[in-house]
């Protein structure tokens, strides 16, 4: 930031009333940059390098440089997009900033919300319409929010959601924290944690994993929702009726590779929400 030097303040002052005002309008205006910035934690910048890439990782918000994703579903004549470069809640969304959001929008209180906007079960964990309840669950993820909900969040931060491509593409950096001795891949770390049960207790934001953009907690804490949920069709079995195997096989057509069943799981999830829904386990986090 550019810094003002008191002598020449007091030189506008005796020369240049009208310079002198917008100097100070100036400088009161940058503090309350920084201010907010530091609300959002997003003032310290930091850093580093990942296979040649700058990786930037904005105190709050990590850069994800730009590059070229290849989409898990086959779409005919396209086989990769381009993600220009865009930034990203580094943890997800908490209970704590979701609470400040209600505070500030009122018609998103439990009590208040319509059902169209959000089914039963939305944000009923807390103890009120306001109160959160247990310290432990300040800053965890929230959860029970719906995907209007976490899009009204993001337009009040005037963020925005990830689309599933952004979303998918930053997922794809290697964990590097923590240091994983158990000499299983990625993708069986992320299915041991898709296997086991709805946590009862979520972890604080940041503390389960990071990977090599910054990001943190993209698996290992909650689903999250995107923009786009539902612009995937995944396929279903034209034989009918509710044969797993035969919806896997079925699902499984069209992508790059049929042996993902992490990646195939989160298309799945993604296919069977419905936009008011309000999931123990799903919440969100922002991009811009």
């Amino acid at each position: 930031m550019k810094s003002i030097c008191p002598k020449a303040i007091l030189l506008h002052m005796r020369t240049d009333p009208l310079r002198l005002s917008r100097t100070v309008v100036w400088m009161f205006s940058a503090l309350l940059s920084i201010h907010a910035l530091n609300d959002r934690g997003l003032a310290n910048v930091h850093t580093s390098n990942w296979h040649g890439r700058k990786i930037e990782v904005v105190q709050g918000m990590a850069r994800i440089p730009a590059g070229f994703y290849r989409p898990f579903y086959f779409t005919k004549g396209i086989d990769s997009v381009r993600i220009e470069s865009f930034y990203m809640d580094a943890t997800p969304v908490t209970n704590k900033q979701f609470l400040e959001f209600v505070k500030a929008n009122p018609n998103w209180a439990r009590s208040a919300v319509s059902p169209l906007l959000a089914e039963d079960g939305y944000l009923k964990g807390w103890k009120s319409d306001f109160e959160i309840g247990k310290p432990s669950m300040v800053n965890v993820p929230v959860v029970n929010v719906s995907w209007f909900a976490a899009r009204a969040y993001a337009h009040w931060c005037h963020e925005r959601l990830p689309t599933i491509n952004e979303w998918e593409y930053a997922s794809l950096a290697p964990i590097v924290k923590p240091n994983f001795a158990s000499g299983k891949s990625k993708n069986e770390l992320i299915l041991d944690w898709y296997c086991k049960p709805n946590a009862v207790r979520f972890q604080p934001v940041g503390t389960v994993n990071r990977n090599a953009y910054g990001v943190r907690d993209m698996f290992g804490q909650v689903w999250e929702w995107v923009e786009d949920f539902s612009s995937v069709l995944i396929p279903a079995d034209p034989r009918g009726g509710l044969d797993l195997q035969s919806f896997c096989g079925a699902g499984a057509a069209g992508t790059i590779d049929p042996s993902d069943y992490a990646t195939f799981m989160r298309f799945a999830m993604r296919n069977s929400l419905k936009a008011n829904y309000a999931v123990d386990n799903l919440g969100f986090r922002c991009v811009k």
